[in-house]
């Protein structure tokens, strides 16, 4: 009986209908019960600003340090800009917001957040005032506590801008190709199409990924699911758990911080074993798409913040006090040679030369 409504479920329009949704209420509901290690965040602080969505005109609410559960969006913005707010249209986007004047993917998020049961969804271009350099650097510079606290976190896995979004009719062929893939999607699909996202290879969407306590990731042609202590998708029969023997590199990524050795329980072998997992979020970090280069300190900012609440550590840019010898590097390869290493010159600060951009 399961599998023929595995396989139905193929038929349906997209993926927020019937039998899909129900799988998504299941992983949420196993989560909140079962997982000690994936945050309990039913009542966080909310973020300064948030979208109201719970009745038909959808507005930009002010929290004034309220609690609660909110939803927090994960998307790329692609080339043309999104509607935004702005210093000039902050006021009426505290009225109302025109739905029709959204990206698709944040219609679609709103949505979303609707069949979840939520009041609240984060959306960057609209929670923070983008034409407010000081507005930006202080909403910024609390992304650890925004994405870490939101109770779920939606990820616009293969949009590639925010015209395209998420919820959309399913591809016919994949119900069709079902038999003959079934073998290769249960066991590498989800390693497969993490890797190729076009947003897991965005900077921002690193540390939105790794510091969110549980994600809806929606593909084109299923949605998966990732919390601090399993991954897996509404196609597969596996569930990858942390520290089991199906933990794969998503998992492992994912759970990255939870390995970090605390202030209380710190050695002598500590330091060495905590900045060997900050080098390879650097490496992972630095093989992203960044827009902005102004953007390279703010987009891993998240990710260090919780990695000195954690270890108590002192950050220096992209390296920490505690190992300093990150400072004492070389060229992988001794074949290039320095005329032709790339020269680019900035007329802006960008961050030191040590740091990770």
């Amino acid at each position: 009986m399961e599998s023929i409504l595995r396989t139905f479920q193929y038929f349906l329009p997209n993926s927020l209908s019937g039998y899909t949704w129900s799988i998504v209420q299941s992983w949420i509901d196993d989560c909140l019960t079962n997982h000690t290690e994936c945050l309990n965040n039913v009542n966080s602080n909310l973020p300064a600003r948030l979208l109201n969505v719970a009745g038909n005109c959808v507005y930009l609410e002010e929290t004034r340090g309220l609690s609660g559960k909110y939803c927090a969006l994960s998307y790329c913005w692609g080339d043309n800009e999104p509607f935004v707010t702005t210093l000039q249209n902050l006021d009426q986007n505290k009225k109302a917001i025109n739905i029709q004047q959204l990206p698709q993917t944040v219609q679609d998020a709103i949505k979303t957040t609707r069949k979840l049961g939520l009041k609240y969804l984060w959306v960057d271009a609209l929670c923070i005032i983008q034409d407010s350099s000081e507005d930006w650097h202080a909403e910024a510079g609390g992304m650890r506590q925004i994405y870490k606290y939101a109770f779920i976190t939606i990820s616009a896995l293969d949009a590639t801008d925010s015209n395209q979004g998420f919820v959309s009719p399913r591809p016919i062929n994949t119900a069709k190709a079902r038999k003959t893939r079934e073998a290769r999607l249960d066991t590498g699909n989800i390693r497969w199409v993490f890797e190729k996202a076009p947003l897991l290879n965005r900077a921002w969407a690193l540390q939105e990924r790794l510091l969110s306590t549980r994600t809806i990731h929606f593909g084109r042609e299923q949605i998966f699911w990732e919390c601090c202590t399993l991954t897996t998708s509404e196609r597969s029969s596996h569930q990858y758990l942390r520290g089991g023997r199906r933990e794969w590199f998503g998992q492992e990524f994912k759970n990255s911080l939870l390995d970090l050795v605390p202030t209380s329980m710190q050695d002598s072998r500590s330091v060495q074993k905590n900045i060997s997992i900050w080098e390879e979020l650097v490496k992972r970090y630095t093989r992203c798409k960044i827009t902005r280069k102004t953007d390279a300190l703010p987009a891993i900012s998240g990710i260090a913040s919780e990695f000195a609440q954690i270890t108590g550590y002192t950050y220096l840019a992209g390296i920490w006090t505690e190992e300093l010898r990150s400072l004492l590097w070389r060229r992988k390869s001794s074949f290039v040679q320095e005329k032709d290493l790339p020269r680019e010159s900035v007329d802006f600060y960008v961050a030191p030369s040590w740091s990770c951009k």
